[in-house]
């Protein structure tokens, strides 16, 4: 029985990029669907909050290292709860900025796992698709920060006095997703210079990673297999 436990916790632990890609794309969709509830931002929190400590378990950061990274997420996280009145959009920004600058962290951690390992595993490449979420989000932090301190940064469609809060994240995640991917469905449009090269930036980025970095790390993951099969 004991055996079995422990086979089981290391199956576990080998997929925690797995179990964090399916976790993030759950907290996505809750938060389309339950976007009118005051405090879904925190289920965004503790997803940023998960995707650090999975990264930290593989990066050897030291333990000062570690704790300041936290910090910068409980920041982040009463800097959005907590506002005083007069200075929404100054808070605002900084809980965005400090969103940023975790993320950023998170991506460097994740890429260094991936760089350093050995061989490449399944888990290694759900990590690559961690990444490429992470970027995603990356970017709806830079739109939001674009657009309340140059209003009239994108066009909507419809009437956008109302979106506010989560569902103004859920819309800029929305078309951080569409750019990444390149879809381009127009509904959503950057206006002014310094957005425009945000959407440039990214939507190179993401075919740049697809073609370059997935596609290498699964040609290595197959070329692998077939040296242990044969």
């Amino acid at each position: 029985m004991e055996l079995f436990v422990k086979s089981i916790l290391n199956a576990f632990r080998s997929m925690r990029f797995m179990q964090l890609v399916v976790f993030s794309l759950a907290v996505l969709l809750l938060q389309a669907i339950f976007h009118q509830w005051p405090f879904m931002y925190l289920a965004i929190s503790f997803m940023y909050l998960y995707a650090l400590l999975v990264a930290l378990s593989v990066s050897g950061t030291s333990a000062t290292g570690r704790f300041l990274l936290i910090v910068l997420w409980a920041l982040s996280l009463v800097t959005r709860l907590f506002i005083p009145a007069g200075q929404e959009a100054l808070f605002f920004v900084l809980s965005k900025g400090m969103a940023v600058a975790l993320l950023v962290a998170v991506i460097f951690h994740i890429s260094h796992y991936i760089m350093t390992s050995h061989r490449v595993t399944v888990n290694a490449l759900f990590a690559a698709v961690v990444i490429y979420l992470l970027i995603t989000l990356l970017f709806a932090q830079l739109y939001s920060i674009t657009n309340l301190l140059s209003p009239g940064s994108f066009s909507f469609p419809g009437d956008t006095a109302g979106m506010k809060g989560s569902l103004a994240d859920i819309t800029f995640n929305y078309y951080s997703f569409v750019t990444i991917a390149t879809l381009g469905y127009g509904d959503i449009a950057p206006r002014y210079p310094i957005a425009q090269m945000l959407a440039s930036i990214e939507a190179v980025i993401g075919q740049f990673y697809v073609a370059i970095v997935v596609a290498w790390l699964v040609s290595l993951y197959t070329t692998d297999m077939r040296g242990t099969n044969g």
